[in-house]
Parts: C-alpha cells; sequence; structure tokens
C-alpha cells in the first residue's frame, strides 16, 4: 500500500451501510406512523405537482426528444407529457422535470431533494408492476429515510468537495425506495446499493454558468437508482459496505479521511427511524401553486436560496392546510 493509500484508506464504520439495508428490509408500512403516512402522501402529491408543472420546461422537453429520436414511445405514463416511455426513461424524465423549477422538496442538512428522485422511480416501477397504495408509501419512507441518513453524514464536505448533494446521494434514496418496492431480499438490496454508488454523480459547477444540467442531475439519480435496484434482483452484484469501506462513496465524494467519516455515516445509520419525511420541506403545496408556475414558467417566490419551508412535526389531524410554517424560497 502506497502512502496516499495508507492516509486516505476508510475502514468499515461498524456496518453502517448494512445498517441503512436492514432498516429498509424491515421496514413495513403497519408500522408507520398516522403522522408518517400523512407526510409520505404529501410529499407525494407535492412531487407529482412539479413533476407536472415541470414537464413542459425546456430541458425536460428536450431530454425526451433525444430519447425519442433513439427509441420508440414505451408504455409508462410520465406526469405532464403525452408520450409514455420505457421504465428506466420514465424515471429519468420524471426526475428531470421534478427538478426543473425550483420547487422540488429538500432537506436542508443534508442539501438533499428526496422527492425528484425518489418519487419518479417508484411511480414508474409502481405502474410497471401494479403495486398497492400501502406498498407505494412504504418505499417512498425508505427512500426518504435512506437518502436523508447519508445526506446528513456527508454534509458540509460533500457540498464543500464542489459535488452536488442532490444528484450524488439521490441515487441512494432512488436504489433504496425501488428495491423495497421490489421486496429485495436484504442481500439484494446490498448489492443494489453498492452498484448504485458507482453512478453517484453531479457537479455544483452549474453555478458557474449551463445550469440546464441542474435538471438532469435529478433524472439521472432516479434512473441509476431504478437500474440499480432491478440489476439485483436479477443477481447482479455490488461492493460491500459501499459507503464507509476504503475506496467507498464517503472517500471518494466527502471526506477523503475515515475518522468523520466513521463517526458521521454510523451515528446517522445508527439513528434511523422511519421519520425524517416529517422534518423535510416541501415546495409547490406551500409556496405556489404548480398550475401557475406551469403557467409563467417560473416561481412567484424569491427563487434565492435553500429550501425554507419546514413543516411543522404535529399530528395529521392539524396538518392539512394549517400548520407549515414556509418563507418564500424555493430550492437552490
Amino acid at each position: 500500500m502506497s502512502h496516499a493509500e495508507a492516509l486516505h484508506t476508510l475502514h468499515p464504520a461498524a456496518g453502517a451501510t448494512d445498517a441503512i439495508v436492514d432498516f429498509v428490509s424491515a421496514l413495513r408500512f403497519a408500522a408507520l406512523s398516522d403522522e408518517v403516512r400523512h407526510y409520505a402522501r404529501r410529499h407525494l402529491l407535492d412531487t407529482i405537482g412539479v413533476m407536472i408543472a415541470g414537464a413542459g420546461g425546456e430541458v425536460a422537453s428536450r431530454a425526451e426528444a433525444v430519447l425519442a429520436a433513439v427509441r420508440p414511445a414505451g408504455r409508462i405514463p410520465v406526469p405532464g407529457r403525452k408520450r409514455r416511455a420505457d421504465l428506466i426513461d420514465a424515471a429519468f424524465l420524471g426526475g428531470t422535470a421534478a427538478h426543473g423549477i425550483e420547487l422540488d422538496d429538500g432537506f436542508r442538512q443534508g442539501s438533499v431533494h428526496p422527492g425528484c428522485v425518489v418519487v419518479p422511480a417508484v411511480l414508474a416501477l409502481g405502474y410497471d408492476r401494479g403495486i398497492t397504495g400501502a406498498a407505494l408509501i412504504e418505499a417512498i419512507v425508505a427512500g426518504y429515510e435512506a437518502e436523508i441518513a447519508i445526506g446528513r453524514a456527508c454534509h458540509p464536505d460533500l457540498r464543500q468537495r464542489g459535488f452536488h448533494p442532490a444528484a450524488t446521494v439521490g441515487v441512494f434514496g432512488a436504489v433504496m425506495a425501488a428495491g423495497k418496492l421490489r421486496g429485495l431480499s436484504a442481500e439484494q438490496l446490498a448489492n443494489a446499493i453498492g452498484i448504485a454508488a458507482s453512478s453517484a454523480a453531479g457537479l455544483f459547477a452549474f453555478v458557474n454558468g449551463g445550469a440546464d444540467i441542474k435538471r438532469l442531475h435529478a433524472g439521472h439519480a432516479s434512473r441509476e437508482g431504478l437500474q440499480a435496484a432491478l440489476l439485483a434482483e436479477q443477481g447482479v452484484e455490488g461492493p460491500p459496505d459501499v459507503l464507509e469501506a476504503r475506496d467507498g462513496f464517503l472517500q471518494a465524494f466527502a471526506f477523503g479521511r475515515s475518522d468523520k467519516a466513521r463517526a458521521a455515516l454510523a451515528s446517522e445509520a445508527s439513528g434511523l427511524r422511519g421519520n425524517s419525511i416529517v422534518r423535510a420541506s416541501v415546495g409547490s403545496l406551500r409556496m405556489c401553486s404548480a398550475t401557475s408556475v406551469a403557467r409563467s414558467g417560473r416561481c412567484s417566490g424569491r427563487c434565492s436560496g435553500a429550501p425554507q419551508a419546514l413543516i411543522s412535526p404535529r399530528a395529521p389531524s392539524s396538518a392539512p392546510g394549517s400548520s407549515s410554517r414556509a418563507s418564500r424560497r424555493c430550492c437552490s
């Protein structure tokens, strides 16, 4: 081993990747509180709204044009689009649209946007496989929980190294949600997250110009996460302990050293409770109507910062239309 390798080797964080996999594998709809179920439905509807509003945007339309030029239409509907797509393309186009108008949900403490990667993947897969509503909510919660835990563990180091958390971390939300929806075993989920890690990508360089690529980041993460789950289902293997192991995700994207990586990920993995979705912010439901955005092509708020809308963690009886606190800012 070279001196450089010795300095940057990450040792396993007491099975943190396995803890996330075990949590997702064991998660059951019946065990979710009414509050969590309510917010899962809320985030689902919120994301579908921004998918529809963003579907007519230039980037989403051009992405569809590229795909239409190389392969025929499929049978999976994409919210807001007339043309249907195949399973993988539906996740890509849906994710691109959902992140297209800066109104998708977010989690500030990890700078991640779970909805725009998790929801397109599970909607496409759910339509393809004819799943139940309970299974859909179960998968959404699994995806949000995994993505937020990993995002918090990486924050702010991943962003400070020039990566876009919504893209690089987003693939893990998509793969865990898709894997849960397909009923993958714990071993298959571990392989799926290992495969997905090699597809993590996305630079924050769009702040210097050429911001169209930002819209595609979510589509890429949603598509690659879904594809990783399907590959694992077919028996393709991925690296074990891929988040915390030597040459794994945290070494490559966040820390490059073992001490903080081990502590951060182990802490987040041990704290999985299935209720992170309650603390995520919503976008279009509280800031602008998707319909008005679709007509005007922009948000009526000040799209100049990270999500500020914080859902108040109260019982569902007070939630519809009442107790959220929100500013008029959209996601960055």
